[in-house]
């Protein structure tokens, strides 16, 4: 994994990457949802180039407002990145918050270079995130890429009460408040005690 300035950098492209994927939410939401917020359906141009254009594409499963649905059918969603109220099968109204907690896998994935839940099929995913109420790891992420801001903003997408998730408006504004650097105090000497001018 790479360090210093190339970690940083790498850092900002996830962040620019995910802000523009919360934008596009955002210009959806709450009137139409995805359903099918994953890596394949998010195109990039310009990989190569610092600041890369993403757009959000597929919208072969969107839907207007709230849908009633088989929430428990594949068809509305790929495993690893579905919210743990589609899984239940006496929930039939999937919304916008859904979409947030696919684009926190989404986060998480970019920014640990992981697949999320590899290996483990439907059955085994739904059963960890509703019955067990677990989510993917934090300590996935290498170290140089962490950021107690960006993991605050994951596990509130990853909520499993979808009204306590952020709307995809708070999620940009946190992404852009995420990309702003840390101030850095200046540093200033501890007074020695007795050198005060005039004792």
């Amino acid at each position: 994994m790479p360090d210093g300035a190339n970690a940083a950098g790498a850092q900002l492209v996830v962040l620019h990457i995910a802000l523009q994927v919360a934008r596009a939410l955002a210009c959806l939401h709450p009137t139409v949802l995805h359903r099918d917020l994953k890596p394949a359906n998010v195109l990039i141009v310009d990989a190569g180039s610092d600041l890369p254009v993403a757009k959000l594409g597929d919208f072969g499963l969107s839907r207007l407002d709230s849908t009633v649905l088989i929430t428990h059918s594949p068809e509305v969603g790929t495993v690893p990145y579905m919210a743990p109220e589609v899984f239940e099968p006496s929930n039939h109204e999937v919304t916008d918050r859904a979409d947030i907690y696919a684009l926190g896998v989404l986060l998480w994935e970019m920014l640990s270079g992981c697949r999320p839940w590899e290996g483990s099929g439907l059955v085994q995913v739904a059963y960890t995130v509703t019955a067990l109420h677990k989510r993917l790891p934090m300590d996935a992420i290498p170290p140089e890429r962490r950021l107690p801001k960006l993991e605050a903003l994951i596990n509130e997408c990853w909520d499993a009460v979808p009204a306590r998730r952020p709307a995809a408006a708070e999620v940009v504004k946190a992404l852009a408040l995420a990309q702003e650097p840390t101030p850095v105090r200046p540093y200033s000497a501890p007074a020695t005690p007795g050198n005060d001018e005039g004792a």
